[in-house]
C-alpha cells in the first residue's frame, strides 16, 4: 500500500476492523513512520453462466445449492440421517 505522505510502497498493518461490509485498516509507514487508514470493499463479479443453447444467465448461488441438496436427497446416507433426525424430534431426545 502506498504511503499518502511519502510514497513509499512499504506499510505494515497496526488495526483491521471490519465495518459491515468494509474492511478499515490502520496502517504505519516503514519510511516516515506515520499512519493512515485505508478502506476495502470486496469487489462484486458479474459472472454469466453461458449454457448449451448458447444462452447466457446470471450466476445464481441457489441454483447449485438446490441441486446439490437435491443430488444428496438420493443418496442412502442423506435418507438414514433425515429418519435419524426425524425419530430423535418425535421421542424428544436430545444431541
Amino acid at each position: 500500500m502506498q504511503c499518502p505522505y511519502c510514497d513509499s510502497q512499504s506499510s505494515k498493518v497496526i488495526d483491521s476492523r471490519d465495518t459491515g461490509g468494509n474492511v478499515r485498516r490502520r496502517r504505519e509507514c516503514s519510511e516516515c513512520e506515520r499512519r493512515f487508514t485505508t478502506y476495502e470493499t470486496a469487489e462484486k463479479l458479474d459472472i454469466k453462466i453461458i449454457k448449451s443453447d448458447g444462452t447466457e444467465e446470471q450466476f445464481d448461488e441457489n441454483k447449485i445449492i438446490e441441486g446439490v441438496t437435491r443430488a444428496a436427497e438420493k443418496t442412502s446416507q442423506w435418507t438414514k440421517q433425515r429418519n435419524l433426525s426425524g425419530a430423535k424430534k418425535k421421542s424428544g431426545q436430545r444431541r
